[in-house]
Order: C-alpha cells, then sequence, then structure tokens
C-alpha cells in the first residue's frame, strides 16, 4: 500500500485558495501530514499546484 497525500494550497477564505510553494512551509505540511496520519513516512508526496510567485524569485 503507498500513502499519498499533498500540499501547498491555503485557504483564505470560502472559494479562496492560494498556492504556497516555500520549502519552509511544505516540509512543515509533511510533518503535520504524518503526525495526523500516524505514519512514519509517505510514499507519495505531491504539490497541489506551482507557486509561481516563489518561482519567480528563485526562492
Amino acid at each position: 500500500m503507498v500513502v499519498a497525500t499533498k500540499a501547498g494550497l491555503v485557504r483564505t477564505g470560502p472559494h479562496e485558495w492560494h498556492p504556497v510553494g516555500a520549502p519552509k512551509y511544505l516540509r512543515q505540511e509533511l510533518e503535520l501530514s504524518l503526525r495526523r496520519l500516524k505514519l512514519e513516512r509517505i510514499g507519495l508526496y505531491q504539490l497541489h499546484r506551482i507557486d509561481w510567485v516563489l518561482a519567480l524569485v528563485g526562492g
């Protein structure tokens, strides 16, 4: 069995989602997913959407 989850979007209001691709944020979300799912590792971790603001500044 492979467990998959994803991150990279933040909900700021009803029907409002914004991409967040900062490595520090993604790591934090991964750690929270591991805790919530009570796992030591996740086989597939997906990025919802590329954060173009971060991609353009090279962050």
